[in-house]
């Protein structure tokens, strides 16, 4: 990454603001540091349109936007991770797909057990599937959040309990809704630059929000609120080399190193991918036509390029390209020899040697035979990257007509991901020997998204109840849709001929990603409708309770009935009760019931094609698949509100247990019979094992978040204090299909993520300085090796990180501030890198790439 044009963005800006005229911006700023109670009206958790934070009967967080200007990072995963205590994402340096969108998960749940809203409407979904998930977010397809750039949020609302009830599928874990800026008459610019302590990974933005009054002759009011923000990362390593390269190195052989990452002379990199450029948009409108009716719109335009690294090709034993293979398939320690022209004879036998130093046996090939050794004679390390495009428009109109508020939208959103190859091959082109190509164009993912919404509200006055009865309804009609595009024809290509290429067991398609073949090439798509109803009233001043209902139909899997209760007693001045039960769902999405893929794992320490195909296809089929149904949840919660003097102190306890849970299953091996018949019948080759979606298990989850609040005066300035911790516990409590489902997978859903996790943060602001302190914990979690056996594991124990900021304000409005996230340069317990050379657990949920330090300066106008 160039990070020189960042830096000189910085020093433009510091220049700008110097000579700049004292401004309202610091007034403002000095007046803001004795607020630490938020009693703003939040637009999650409840329809009444006045219903603030503090008052809802369910757990709700808001994280303003100028607190999540406070770190080093721009990624809003890592921003929310920070904030949110049982938010966890972790880096995913080799997970095909999910290296491009990282999966997240909120209370344990997979990322799209979690409904996002943006300005309160329901947000597309992303055009990847995690297929590679750490076993928790196995088969994902959740909407892609690095898309919305910080700078442009007023605040983020997160409701911390099940909602499906209110707001339809995904809902299970919970709602985030992030609310975009709407001030007319301000702006904001930043720029920042950090790198890691190990000197790598330099990471820089430039980003900027303004907003304009709207003066239209139609209008009584308006705004337009704008955000922009560019940015860029360079690739880290924190690998070490693998054992079999290291071999190769110790025998002679001298073209192994990874010549690409020119910084890591090792076989393959372990760490965050390169974020080649990374651009974002948005905007909002709103204009009031009079002094009941508005109307709004928004959207965004977000692209970014992302590239990362695949596993190491050995030279000797790397199925399908070098590795030789009996009449029977398996290996028999010879390497493999192309035979482009079986007509003219047999090709040579070349048994595999320790170097893998074929030189002679190539120079001594006759022309019709050919050996990929000679093109890569060190093995080869694919490279695997994607550019993302995400756009969406909404647009709508609201008011009040006979004390009715009502509120028509439309929104539409598409997400797409173009996925590329670099530095790899497609084994079946071998006639074309060292000209054959090595940049493939795999194919596209896209996801298209229509949500249309009438929502209505009003206060009723009934003889029956004491306060007026708060009535929420409306309609929903949403369609999904899922389009393949088919690869560039290198990318999927095969020797179909008598005796050739696919004959002689050369792997099919661009190693390590095979291209979308135009057969599985299309759209899919499924429309559904829904209707619900709110009610909420108080029964006397202090206990409030309320009830939801909502009717979803989809048009492939039938309909669904969900209904929630939630309630809130106000016992004394500084204590109140809430808790709320409920029943949820989600529908499998148009691309988890459709997709078809090949990528490469390890299975049983051995890479190894995997194929994840529709529960139609036959070898879905002959795995166990079944027909795919919606899972059905059932969430509990109860908590307590303390308010004494200027200490605030929430305690929610949740249960979420999920029935017939989605997910890509179990990576199911077939028999030689059953391989056979793929290969002979449907043309299905080169796969070792089967993965499909099933509803695989159920599982419950107990929890619990505690979340307190201290201001106090120290040193002659303010102090905010901040504690939030969380317990999470999942377990399995079903298997529905034991082919889906192993105990490795099991322990992973169990044991993957911390169970505890707590962040105890201090904010001290005196005069211009401000100095930010946090500190965490994270309790032990459980990883498998990539190279072991489902018997290999790791058992991390507990780690403790600090973060530490200190801020200046000049009047000018220019703030300049220096810090570090993991000071202290913490790491997880070492892996076991065997083959895979990796030094740490790659799904540790506070990442593997050590310190972080930054340098951001904003200015506020």
């Amino acid at each position: 990454m160039n990070t020189n044009r960042i830096i000189s963005s910085m020093i433009l800006l510091c220049l700008l603001a110097i000579p700049a005229q004292q401004s309202l911006a610091q007034d403002a700023a000095d007046q803001d540091q004795g607020v630490f109670k938020l009693e703003e009206v939040v637009v999650v958790g409840s329809r009444v349109p006045t219903r603030s934070a503090a008052e809802s009967p369910v757990p709700v967080d808001v994280i303003q936007g100028k607190d999540m200007r406070n770190y080093g990072v721009r990624d809003m995963n890592s921003l929310l991770r920070a904030t949110v205590p049982s938010y966890n994402v972790n880096q995913q340096p080799i997970g095909d797909a999910a290296t491009l969108v990282r999966p997240a998960n909120l209370r344990g749940l997979p990322p799209d057990s979690t409904l996002i809203l943006v300005n309160g409407k329901r947000r597309h979904r992303g055009s990847v599937l995690t297929f590679l998930g750490g076993g928790i977010s196995d088969g994902a397809h959740a909407p892609d959040l690095a898309v919305i750039p910080a700078i442009a949020l007023k605040r983020v609302e997160v409701l911390r309990d099940g909602a499906a009830a209110q707001y339809g599928s995904d809902a299970v874990a919970g709602v985030m809704n992030f609310q975009l800026k709407d001030a007319p008459d301000s702006g904001t610019a930043e720029a920042r630059w950090g790198r890691y302590y190990q000197g790598d990974g330099d990471t820089g933005s430039i980003a900027g929000n303004f907003g304009v009054p709207l003066n239209l002759p139609f209008a009584k009011s308006g705004f337009a609120n704008f955000s922009f923000e560019y940015g860029a990362s360079d690739w880290t390593s924190r690998s070490i080399q693998r054992d079999d390269a290291q071999g190769l190195i110790d025998a002679g052989n001298k073209h192994v190193v990874n010549s690409r990452f020119t910084r890591s002379p090792t076989a393959m990199v372990w760490g965050a991918p390169e974020v080649i450029y990374d651009y974002k948009l948005f905007g909002n409108i709103g204009m009031d036509l009079n002094s009941n009716t508005e109307l709004y719109a928004f959207g965004n335009y977000a692209q970014r390029k992302v590239e990362g690294g695949f596993y190491y090709r050995n030279p000797n034993t790397r199925g399908g390209v070098f590795e030789g293979t009996g009449e029977d398939g398996k290996a028999n320690n010879t390497v493999k020899v192309a035979n482009l022209d079986p007509g003219k004879g047999a090709c040579p036998v070349v048994p595999a040697n320790d170097a893998a130093d074929y030189a002679n046996d190539i120079a001594n090939l006759p022309d019709h035979c050919f050996m990929f050794n000679e093109k890569f004679p060190g093995g080869f390390t694919p490279f695997f990257g994607g550019t993302v495009t995400d756009w969406s428009i909404a647009g709508g109109i609201r008011g009040e007509v006979s004390d009715w508020h009502y509120d028509f939208s439309a929104v539409l959103g598409q997400h797409s991901t173009d996925f590329f190859m670099r530095n790899t091959i497609n084994p079946q082109l071998a006639g074309m020997k060292t000209n054959i190509p090595t940049e493939y164009n795999p194919g596209m993912y896209t996801e298209t998204d229509h949500v249309f919404n009438l929502d209505l509200s009003r206060s009723l006055q009934t003889a029956m109840l004491p306060s007026p009865l708060n009535v929420g309804l409306g309609l929903e009609y949403r369609v999904e849709q899922f389009e393949v595009t088919a690869g560039g024809r290198n990318s999927w290509w095969s020797d179909e001929s008598p005796g050739g290429l696919a004959a002689q067991r050369f792997g099919i398609g661009s190693n390590g990603f095979t291209g979308f073949h135009p057969d599985i090439a299309g759209t899919n798509n499924r429309g559904s409708y829904a209707g619900y109803i709110d009610l909420e009233t108080n029964l006397n001043k202090d206990l409030l309770v309320g009830v939801a209902g909502r009717y979803e139909k989809f048009e492939t899997f039938g309909d669904t009935l969900n209904g929630k209760f939630n309630t809130r007693w106000q016992a004394t001045r500084s204590m109140a009760l809430r808790g709320s039960v409920s029943t949820g769902f989600r529908a499998p999405t148009v691309g988890q019931a459709n997709i078809e893929n090949v990528t490469t794992a390890f299975v049983d320490g051995r890479l190894q094609n995997v194929g994840t195909y529709p529960v139609s296809n036959p070898a879905a089929q002959l795995a166990g698949a079944q027909e795919l149904k919606p899972e059905k949840s059932f969430n509990l919660s109860a908590g307590t509100v303390l308010d004494v003097g200027n200490l605030n102190v929430t305690v929610d306890y949740y249960r979420v247990q999920v029935r017939d849970r989605i997910a890509r299953g179990a990576q199911v091996p077939l028999t030689d019979a059953q391989l056979g018949q793929l290969r002979d019948e449907y043309g299905i080759m080169d796969i070792a094992r089967v993965a499909y979606y099933a509803n695989a298990f159920d599982t419950t989850t107990d929890g619990v978040d505690i979340v307190a609040t201290y201001p106090m005066q120290f040193a002659g300035g303010t102090t905010l204090w901040t504690f939030a911790g969380n317990y999470n516990r999942s377990e399995v409590t079903g298997i529905n299909n034991p082919d889906a489902i192993n105990a490795k997978r099991i322990t992973q859903l169990e044991k993957t993520l911390p169970w505890i996790r707590m962040t105890l943060t201090g904010d001290h602001r005196q005069g211009p300085w401000r100095v930010l302190g946090r500190l965490y914990m994270y309790n032990g979690f459980t990883e498998f090796t990539t190279d072991g056996g489902d018997d290999t594991r790791i058992d991390a124990g507990p780690q403790w990180l600090v973060d530490l900021e200190t801020s200046y304000t000049m009047k000018t409005g220019l703030t300049v501030s220096l810090g570090a996230q993991n000071l202290l340069d913490s790491y997880p317990d070492r892996s076991q890198p065997g083959v895979s050379g990796t030094k740490y657990p790659e799904y540790s949920p506070f990442g593997f790439n050590g310190g972080f330090y930054y340098l951001r300066a904003l200015y506020a106008f």
